[in-house]
């Protein structure tokens, strides 16, 4: 999409800008979450703490199409980022099908809370941070 040659005076976006002869401005910080499904919860546990990740739980790879690899789960524990790769079954490019995994039980994602709000009907678990 060309927003200048289309006309567009305004347009607001998620995540970093690419195009630095743009202008941007922050609105807003999303806030996010770790989520699973109930079933894969009942299968793999509930972690209590990211250490517990690394005892055999799986994500739901990511791989967005302005990024260069594969996005890690990331966890603030005590004001610093630990960010973590765990074992996967599936790799998506997509939002939606991030979210659609993660409901079928494929494994855990990491996405902006808005994105599971209606989905999540009080089953899925979130937390971002320790």
């Amino acid at each position: 999409m060309d927003i200048v040659r289309e006309g567009y005076g305004c347009i607001v976006r998620v995540g970093a800008l690419s195009d630095s002869s743009l202008i941007q401005r922050k609105l807003t910080e999303l806030e996010r979450g770790a989520f699973a499904s109930p079933s894969y919860l009942t299968k793999f546990g509930t972690p209590a703490t990211p250490e517990d990740l690394e005892n055999g739980h799986r994500m739901v790879d990511l791989l967005a199409p302005n990024m260069p690899s594969v996005a890690p789960l990331a966890f603030q524990i005590d004001g610093r980022v630990r960010e973590m790769l765990l074992l996967t079954v599936i790799t998506v490019t997509g939002a939606e099908t991030n979210v659609a995994s993660a409901c079928a039980g494929l494994g855990i994602i990491q996405v902006p809370r808005y994105r599971v709000v209606r989905t999540r009907k009080g089953t899925s678990r979130g937390r971002n941070s320790w």
